[in-house]
C-alpha cells in the first residue's frame, strides 16, 4: 500500500481524436481545443495491481469484414479509465444500400454514472435511417442518452443508414459522462401491533388466561414497550389480585413480535369484555381487539323427602334425595353424602349408594346445567323416635348445599289381657282367687293401663296388685298403671267369696292411652252348695 496524490480529471467532453478507429480513417474534421480540465487533489490509497487483474473488460467481437474501434475515457488507458465505448462498422457497403452500425458502451469502473450521453456526427454524403432507441438527431448529430451505468453495466444500440455518394463515410463519435456517488439515510418510523386472545367459557373455579402477542410492525426499534391491562369489575389477577396490570415487553425490533400471558380470576359467573393496549414512550400507543368470556358456575341444590311422616317398628321406609344444577356450568364430580337415620337399619340404596360408617354416599358424577338426578334409600324402623337424615351435596366449582328430612317410628303396645281362676269348682261360702295379667306384647310402650273389675254372686274380700285398688259394691277399681314397657308384664290378685250358686262370670275391662277403649276379658266359676 501506498499514499498517492492524484488529480481527478473531469473533461466536459472529448473529442473523435480520442477514437481508436482500427482500419479506418482518422477524423478529418479539426477538433476543437479542449476546456481547462478541474484538477482536485486528494490523497487516496493505492494498491499495487497486476494491469490483467484491473480490468475485465467484456469487448466486442470483430466479426469478418468489419472494422472494430474503441475510446476509453477519460485517459485512453482501460486500466485507469471510467468508459469504455466500442464501435463496429462494415468494412464496404454498397451506394444507397442501409448498413448498420454498432455501439456498445461499458462503465469499466466502480463508481456509478449518470447522464452519459454518446454522439455520433454524420457527414452530408450519410443518411440517417433508423436511430437507436432514446436517441435524439438534430441535423448532422445523433445523440444517443444514457441515463445510468452501474459498474460493470452495459448498454448496446444500433445505427442504421446508408452512404449517398461514393467515397468515404466518416462517422465520428464522442462521449461525456458524470460519475457520482450516493449515501443513504435511512428513516424509520415504529408502529405496534397487539392481538389479544381468551377463552370463550370458563368455570368460575378456573383462571382465565390472556394472551397478548405484541408486534412491531414498523421499520425501527420500538422501546420501553409495555402492555397495559385494565381488567373490569369482577376480575383480579392471580399474581398479585391487581386490577391493572403492566407487562414490561421492552425493545422491539423492526418485525419482532414477544408474546405474553396473564391469568385472572372471576369473583362471580356472569360476561366479561375488555380491550388491552400496548405503548411505546408517550406518542405510540395502541389498543387490542376486545375479547369476551363468559364465567360459568355450577349451583347444587338438594332436597330431601321421606316416604311417609310416620312408620311402625319393623315396617320399612324410603328417604330419598333430588340434587339439582341450578346454574349456567355443569357439575363435575358430583358427590352426595347423607346420614344414616339413628334407630333405623339400612336396606338398599338405588343408583350404586354406599355405606361408608354412619353415612350414605352417592358418586352422582357430572351434571349439566339445568339437569337433576334423584335417589334414594329403604331402611327398617327398629326404636320408637324419629329417625333423621341429614344430606350434603357438593361438586367441582360448587358450592356445598345441605338438606334435612325426618320419619317419626311409633311402635304399637298390642296389650294382652288374661283372666285365671285359681279353684273351680267353689263351693258356696268359700273364697276364690282370680289372677289378672296384663302383657305388653307389642312394640310401643303402653301407658295409663286401667283395669276395673265386675263381680257376679260374689262378694270383694282383698285386692293386690303393683297398682292400688278400690272396692265398691261388686266393683273393684284399680288406679291406672303409668306404664308398661314392651315385653313387660304386670298381675293383679282380686279374693272373692262365693255367695250363691251357678255359672258364675268374672269380668275385667282394660283400658289405655293407645287402646281408647275398653277391653274385656271374662272367666266363669262354677259355684254349688
Amino acid at each position: 500500500m501506498a499514499n498517492r496524490i492524484v488529480s481527478l480529471l473531469r473533461p466536459a467532453a472529448v473529442g473523435c481524436s480520442l477514437l481508436s478507429l482500427l482500419a479506418i480513417a482518422g477524423c478529418s474534421r479539426k477538433q476543437a481545443p479542449a476546456p481547462e480540465p478541474r484538477v482536485i487533489e486528494k490523497t487516496v490509497e493505492v494498491r499495487e495491481v497486476k494491469p490483467e487483474a484491473r480490468v475485465n473488460v467484456p469487448t466486442m467481437t470483430v466479426e469478418s469484414g468489419w472494422s472494430y474501434g474503441y475510446l476509453a475515457m477519460p485517459t485512453g488507458d482501460l486500466y485507469s479509465s471510467v468508459l469504455l465505448v466500442e464501435k463496429m462498422v462494415p468494412n464496404e457497403v454498397r451506394l444507397g444500400r442501409d448498413y448498420t452500425t454498432k455501439l456498445k458502451v461499458t462503465n469499466i469502473s466502480d463508481a456509478h454514472l449518470r447522464d452519459v450521453t454518446v454522439t455520433d456526427e454524420f457527414p452530408g454524403d450519410y443518411s440517417l435511417t433508423t436511430a437507436p432507441q432514446g436517441a435524439s438527431v438534430a441535423g448532422g448529430t445523433l445523440t444517443w442518452n444514457i441515463a445510468s451505468l452501474a459498474p460493470g453495466e452495459t448498454k448496446s444500440a444500433e445505427i442504421v443508414g446508408k452512404g449517398t455518394a461514393k467515397g468515404i463515410v466518416e462517422v465520428c463519435s464522442t462521449a461525456t459522462y458524470e460519475p457520482y456517488f450516493c449515501l443513504e439515510t435511512k428513516v424509520v418510523a415504529p408502529d405496534l401491533e397487539i392481538v389479544k386472545r381468551a377463552p370463550a367459557r370458563v368455570m368460575i373455579c378456573d383462571p382465565i388466561t390472556y394472551e397478548f402477542t405484541v408486534t412491531n410492525t414498523g421499520t425501527g426499534p420500538a422501546g420501553d414497550v409495555v402492555i397495559s391491562e385494565s381488567l373490569p369489575s369482577g376480575l383480579k389477577s392471580v399474581d398479585g389480585g391487581d386490577s391493572n396490570v403492566r407487562l414490561n415487553v421492552g425493545t422491539l425490533g423492526p418485525g419482532e413480535s414477544k408474546s405474553y400471558s396473564l391469568a385472572v380470576m372471576a369473583d362471580a359467573p356472569g360476561s366479561y369484555t375488555n380491550v388491552a393496549s400496548a405503548s411505546s414512550g408517550t406518542d405510540l400507543v395502541v389498543d387490542s381487539n376486545a375479547v369476551d368470556t363468559e364465567v360459568v358456575m355450577p349451583v347444587l341444590t338438594v332436597e330431601a323427602d321421606a316416604s311417609a311422616t310416620t312408620q311402625y317398628l319393623r315396617r320399612s321406609f324410603d328417604f330419598c334425595y333430588t340434587v339439582t344444577n341450578s346454574g349456567s356450568g355443569e357439575a363435575a364430580n358430583v358427590v352426595l353424602v347423607a346420614s344414616l337415620p339413628q334407630g333405623a337399619s339400612f336396606v338398599s340404596a338405588t343408583n350404586g349408594g354406599t355405606v361408608n360408617g354412619q353415612n350414605l354416599t352417592y358418586n352422582l358424577g357430572t351434571l349439566a346445567a339445568g339437569d337433576s338426578t334423584r335417589v334414594c334409600a329403604t331402611f327398617t324402623a327398629n326404636e320408637v323416635g324419629t329417625a333423621t337424615s341429614r344430606a350434603t351435596v357438593d361438586g367441582e366449582c360448587a358450592d356445598e348445599a345441605t338438606a334435612t328430612t325426618e320419619i317419626a317410628m311409633r311402635g304399637i303396645p298390642a296389650i294382652l289381657l288374661e283372666v285365671v281362676d285359681q279353684n273351680d269348682p267353689v263351693e258356696v261360702g268359700d273364697e276364690e282367687i282370680y289372677t289378672i295379667t296384663v302383657t305388653n306384647q307389642g312394640s310401643a310402650v303402653g301407658t295409663n293401663v286401667t283395669l276395673r273389675i265386675e263381680l257376679e254372686k260374689s262378694t270383694p274380700v282383698a285386692v293386690d296388685g303393683p297398682t292400688a285398688g278400690s272396692i265398691s259394691g261388686n266393683t273393684v277399681t284399680f288406679d291406672a298403671l303409668p306404664s308398661i314397657g314392651v315385653g313387660e308384664q304386670k298381675a293383679w290378685t282380686v279374693r272373692v267369696r262365693a255367695e250363691d250358686e251357678g255359672d258364675v262370670r268374672f269380668r275385667v275391662l282394660m283400658n289405655s292411652d293407645q287402646l281408647g277403649r275398653d277391653v274385656e276379658e271374662t272367666e266363669a266359676t262354677n259355684f254349688y252348695r
